[in-house]
């Protein structure tokens, strides 16, 4: 329990049978061991005594044999203040990761830029607590916050992270075709399927899917995406038989998804399994402070971009870009710099 803690000083380990497994595993990190316990039992320096014989007779023989001031501790007791120990230990090194994303997320060169608006610090943070979680998450912002950098930060810093990310443009497809891209599909299943296809949640299994615009899901997707949630099983399109998946669900909408519902265009149970954890990105407009930082960044990026360098940019044009409302958020910066660079003589 104690081995290895700076704070503790073990005085030895004392059993009867000088090969018992306690005796064995004190030997090997060279701790003093003993067949008579009366060696260490009537030390001065005793402060705590762990008594796990369950033996009444050696319980009494500690009792009055023990200094004044040493407690004693039964085998039930010490099991007690084993698992607290692990407990603290296992949340120090929760709190260590989460200190760690936290840092690394400020400092990281991605398109994920915090700045110093108190919005996207606070981000930064529910990001690094529900990372290692398995919570299926909802991010949700206007067009072109960077809601999608937001899933990819998730998943870099999950246990998932070795494992595939996949992202589904729900808007991009049409009910039919999106069952068969979720979901894969039998051969025979539809005109043009002439052979098995495997869905994007079973290539998904064991990582993490990301749905960017669920609001614009058909209802009828919806209920079979709830499934995969609720039960983790999937159905081919064209097949009898379900299988099982473990994928980490990531969804993002631009959508107002409560006006979505009283227009029956969203299913409540959807949206109230999505709920649970909520990531809102604030407009651009709503962090100017971060500007001059994220102009620099797309800068750089551009000029990678287009091969062309481009030292600065002035102070009058920073100053225009401010008072601007930027309906279009991060995506109309980075495209309005990009022109800008092409541009430039």
């Amino acid at each position: 329990m104690f081995v290895g803690d700076a704070t503790v000083s073990i005085l030895g380990v004392a059993d009867v049978n000088p090969w018992a497994p306690g005796i064995e595993f004190a030997r090997r990190f060279n701790i003093p061991v003993t067949t008579d316990l009366r060696e260490f039992v009537t030390d001065p320096r005793t402060d705590l005594i762990i008594d796990v014989t369950g033996s009444p007779e050696v319980h009494q023989t500690i009792l009055r044999s023990k200094p004044a001031g040493a407690e004693v501790m039964g085998g039930l007791s010490a099991r007690f203040v084993w698992d607290l120990l692990a407990e603290r230990k296992r949340t120090e090194e929760l709190e260590d990761r989460y200190s760690l994303v936290v840092r690394e997320l400020q400092a990281q060169e991605g398109d994920f830029i915090i700045g110093q608006n108190p919005k996207m610090r606070e981000i930064a943070e529910l990001v690094a607590r529900v990372a290692p979680a398995p919570t299926t998450v909802l991010v949700r912002g206007e067009s072109g916050t960077g809601k999608e950098l937001v899933a990819r930060a998730i998943h870099k810093y999950s246990p998932l992270r070795d494992k595939p990310l996949l992202t589904v443009n729900c808007t991009a497809l049409t009910p039919s075709l999106m069952e068969s891209e979720l979901f894969g599909h039998r051969r025979g299943a539809f005109t043009g399927a002439i052979a098995d296809k495997v869905g994007l949640f079973e290539k998904a299994d064991g990582g993490t899917i990301f749905l960017d615009e669920i609001g614009d899901m058909p209802l009828e997707m919806q209920g079979k995406l709830l499934r995969v949630l609720q039960a983790g099983e999937i159905k081919p399109v064209g097949d009898v038989a379900t299988r099982r998946v473990r994928v980490r669900v990531i969804a993002a909408t631009n959508r107002d998804l409560e006006t979505a519902m009283q227009r029956t265009e969203f299913r409540e149970d959807l949206f109230y399994r999505f709920n649970a954890f909520t990531i809102t990105l604030p407009g651009l407009r709503e962090r100017m402070e971060d500007l001059p930082v994220l102009a620099y960044h797309f800068l750089r990026k551009a000029e990678a971009k287009v091969n062309k360098k481009v030292e600065r940019i002035s102070t009058d044009a920073l100053d225009l870009l401010k008072r601007y409302p930027w309906p279009g958020n991060l995506r109309e910066l980075e495209n309005i710099i990009e022109r800008a660079v092409v541009l430039t003589r």
